[in-house]
């Protein structure tokens, strides 16, 4: 297989907070992904596997900017035929 495009690793999944909704609900949101182990349920045998132990906080902006990235240029590339 050839390899047309190499982009930077990027995030397979990622849960959100909706910033519409009131703060407190947001806190108790954020704070039950923080408290989540990931020990003895389905996703321990998924993520731990990978080295991944538990949620962590992310940036949109950041984290997501290589998806966005490609999501360009493939809509840049589509958009030239």
């Amino acid at each position: 297989m050839r390899s047309v495009y190499s982009s930077t690793p990027f995030l397979q999944l990622c849960f959100g907070v909706p910033h519409n909704r009131p703060a407190d609900r947001q806190e108790q949101i954020e704070q039950t992904f923080e408290a989540f182990k990931f020990a003895g349920t389905s996703v321990e045998g998924i993520s731990v596997g990978r080295g991944r132990t538990k949620f962590i906080r992310v940036s949109y902006k950041t984290a997501w900017a290589p998806v966005r990235e490609v999501d360009r240029k493939l809509t840049h590339l589509f958009d030239e035929q």
